[in-house]
């Protein structure tokens, strides 16, 4: 037997997305022209995210851990990169359309 959700609970499909700062002129690297974003914290140094609807997201973007600054810790993995670095660098080169677009 199948129960219809609350008529109250929203109809479209949700994301949850996870706040970075913005992409700064001086946060440019001039070796190889990224720029870099942090992760947004709260007081608790939680992750700060939120849930959206679907139609609000235009595009992804590829997250490059910064570790090119100094050493890469080797307890890191690619599973556990975006919750263990808390600097990263955008890569607008994934595709066309993403270099046409990001910045």
């Amino acid at each position: 037997m199948s129960v219809p959700a609350p008529s109250s609970w929203p109809q479209h499909h949700l994301a949850y997305v996870e706040w970075f700062s913005k992409p700064l002129p001086s946060s440019k690297n001039a070796g190889h022209g990224l720029f870099s974003v942090t992760k947004s914290a709260d007081s608790e140094g939680n992750p700060s995210g939120g849930i959206v609807s679907l139609s609000e997201i235009r595009q992804t973007c590829m997250l490059v851990p910064d570790y090119f600054s100094r050493e890469r810790p080797l307890s890191w993995s690619s599973i556990l990169a975006l919750d263990q670095c808390k600097k990263f660098l955008i890569n607008p080169f994934q595709s066309q359309y993403s270099y046409m677009t990001i910045y």
